[in-house]
């Protein structure tokens, strides 16, 4: 079974914005598709270490995965890291979520497919079987 690592902005978002995209995700993916999401961890403590173990995590979920839906709707600096990290790692990045009257060359080129919403991100994932 593949795996789908759920990528997004979660700092300085309320629950709502970071939380409700990936509900969806997974009613649409799950079963056929394993469903890691980091925010099913806790991202309030600011030290030092429960940030490097935070982020070890993100990253180890990254490795075990196959695909990256990364919602780019909203600017962020772990979910550009986290594209970035998984281009390097060869996995599929499917970005949703940027008007086509703005696309980074940084984001083309570090996904797979940009599309402009969570449910064109879904019908791709399903049609090209990834």
């Amino acid at each position: 079974m593949k795996t789908i690592y759920l990528c997004g902005g979660i700092y300085a978002l309320d629950r709502d914005a970071y939380k409700d995209w990936r509900e969806a995700a997974k009613k649409k993916l799950e079963p056929d598709y394993l469903i890691l999401d980091p925010t099913r961890r806790t991202y309030n403590n600011a030290d030092a270490d429960s940030i490097r173990q935070l982020v070890n995590m993100d990253i180890r979920d990254i490795r075990h995965s196959h695909i990256l839906l990364a919602n780019v709707s909203q600017p962020s600096w772990g979910t550009a890291m986290e594209i970035f990290y998984a281009h390097r790692q060869n996995k599929k990045v499917i970005s949703f979520g940027v008007p086509s009257s703005y696309r980074s060359p940084w984001l083309l080129h570090h996904s797979t497919v940009v599309v402009p919403t969570l449910e064109g991100a879904i019908t791709y994932i399903k049609e090209q079987k990834l």
